[in-house]
C-alpha cells in the first residue's frame, strides 16, 4: 500500500500485514456489511479498496479526499444519504484538521463529515480513530494486550485519546499539527508529553517493563 511504502521510504523495515490502518479497518466494516459505498477519498487511498463493489452505492464512506473534495462529490453523498435512509454514512476518521505537505495545517475529513450530518441529520460512524475499536482490532491483529502497548501521536485526541480509552499508553509528540497547550486539552492528559518520534523511543525503552507489566 501506499502507507507501507511511505513508511518504508522513512526507513522503517515493515511489512504489509504489519501496517493495521483505518483505510484497513474501514474495509472491513464495507465487506462485513456488504456495503457498496460510494467513496470519498483521496486518489491514493483507492487502491486500498479494491475488489470492493462500487456499482449502485448503498453507503458513504469518508476520508481524507483533500483535492477529491467537491461541491458536486460532496452534494452526490448528500443526495445518496437522502435518497436512502438506511444508507450508512462511514467517516474513516473526523480529524479537525492535519498537516499538508506544506508544512502548514489543513482542513481534515472531519469538516466534510460534520457538512453532510448537518444537512441530512444523520450521524457518521467512525471506523478509525479515536474509536476504542478501531484501537483494539488493531491490539486483537497484533495479538498484543493494550497494556504492552504504546500510541506514538500527534494529535491528543485521535490518537492518545483513543488509544488510552483502550488502556494504552499514550504519547503526544511535539511535532506535526501539534499545538502548543495541547496538552491536557479536550480531557486527555497524555501518559507523557515528548519532544518528538526519537524522544518517544527512548520513553519506551526506558518504561517498556512497567508498562508491559
Amino acid at each position: 500500500s501506499n502507507l507501507v511504502r511511505l513508511v518504508q521510504g522513512m526507513g522503517f523495515d515493515v511489512q504489509e500485514h504489519e501496517v493495521f490502518s483505518s483505510l484497513r479497518a474501514a474495509k472491513q466494516v464495507i465487506q462485513q456489511q456488504q456495503l457498496r459505498p460510494l467513496l470519498l477519498l483521496h486518489p491514493d487511498a483507492m487502491p486500498e479498496f479494491s475488489g470492493i463493489d462500487c456499482s449502485e452505492p448503498n453507503a458513504v464512506v469518508l476520508g481524507l479526499a483533500q483535492q477529491a473534495f467537491s461541491y458536486d462529490s460532496m452534494n452526490a453523498a448528500f443526495r445518496l444519504l437522502m435518497q436512502q435512509p438506511n444508507a450508512p454514512l462511514l467517516a474513516i476518521h473526523k480529524a479537525k484538521y492535519f498537516t499538508a505537505g506544506d508544512g502548514q495545517l489543513a482542513l481534515g475529513p472531519g469538516p466534510y463529515a460534520a457538512a453532510l450530518e448537518f444537512a441530512t441529520g444523520r450521524t457518521a460512524q467512525v471506523v478509525g480513530k479515536p474509536q476504542p475499536s478501531f484501537f483494539q482490532l488493531a491490539l486483537d491483529d497484533l495479538q498484543v494486550p493494550s497494556t504492552a502497548a504504546v500510541m506514538v501521536g500527534d494529535d491528543v485526541c485521535d490518537d492518545v485519546g483513543g488509544a488510552m480509552a483502550c488502556g494504552m499508553a499514550g504519547l503526544l509528540v511535539q511535532t506535526g499539527k501539534y499545538l502548543p497547550g495541547d496538552e491536557g486539552s479536550r480531557g486527555v492528559q497524555p501518559t507523557a508529553t515528548v519532544t518528538d518520534f526519537a524522544a518517544a523511543v527512548d520513553w519506551i525503552l526506558e518504561h517498556i517493563g512497567s508498562t508491559a507489566s
